[in-house]
């Protein structure tokens, strides 16, 4: 395996990642509560949520950029902070994880 940039995330990648970060349970749920609540302004909100979360995959592409390890949040975290933060960000993203899975299941069930 080479480290070379052809191993790296391409456009369609980070494009692919940023739906994945949209797409969850809440895409699933919400958006009838907030069609309820606000009408046909909640998609509004849904689209600047997908703009937030095409921001953050931006973010993590350009951080990648730096990196020819994997490891993610927590190899970026460590990176900057040290050790410590990058173990309590690498657990907090274990937590986060096993939540929107379990999230996932409650609400496909």
């Amino acid at each position: 395996m080479g480290t070379d940039k052809k191993d790296k995330f391409g456009l369609w990648s980070i494009v692919l990642l940023g739906i994945n970060g949209i797409i969850g349970t809440g895409i699933f749920l919400l958006p009838n509560r907030a069609y309820a609540l606000m009408g046909p302004s909640s998609l509004l909100i849904l689209l600047f949520d997908a703009f937030l979360a095409g921001c953050l995959a931006l973010c993590f592409a350009e951080v990648a950029g730096f990196f020819s390890r994997n490891g993610g949040p927590y190899l970026y975290a460590k990176a900057a902070f040290g050790d410590f933060v990058g173990y309590e960000v690498g657990v907090l993203k274990l937590v986060v994880t096993i939540i929107a899975w379990a999230a996932m299941a409650v609400g496909f069930a």
